[in-house]
């Protein structure tokens, strides 16, 4: 059922009847996140999410606690639960644990890691044909 005179003679929603939005997210990540990559993904309306050791899974659908594996691909921090699934049909495994949250080096060196397993075991099932 509408609210009496919500609306203004043209239509319009009148101030007292709107809807308290909550309050927005901050623009950057807070101080406890450490380093973000910029190709990170996906970009979060919330930027700690998936980016603080020990908080919050970088998964969208995923609200766990205790994100410690870090994907190399993502540069994202996850749940054991997403981390395992993300590895459950990888030969190489995109997420690996991390006993902290790395800094931008570390994170393309486990970019580059990763990508050089992927290379290496390309070169190994070419060479068994």
């Amino acid at each position: 059922m509408p609210m009496k005179n919500a609306r203004s003679p043209k239509g319009h929603i009148r101030p007292r009847h709107l809807k308290k939005s909550a309050e927005p997210l901050p623009a950057t990540a807070p101080p406890e996140a450490g380093d973000v990559h910029p190709g990170r993904y996906p970009k979060h309306k919330d930027p700690a999410k998936g980016q603080v050791y020990g908080g919050i899974c970088n998964t969208t659908a995923c609200d766990a606690r205790r994100a410690v594996w870090f994907n190399r691909g993502t540069y994202g921090l996850y749940c054991a639960t997403c981390a395992h699934g993300q590895n459950r049909f990888n030969e190489v495994p995109v997420s690996v644990r991390v006993k902290s949250k790395p800094g931008i080096d570390e994170m393309n060196a486990h970019h580059d890691a990763m990508m050089r397993e992927m290379r290496d075991l390309r070169m190994r099932q070419e060479d068994k044909t």
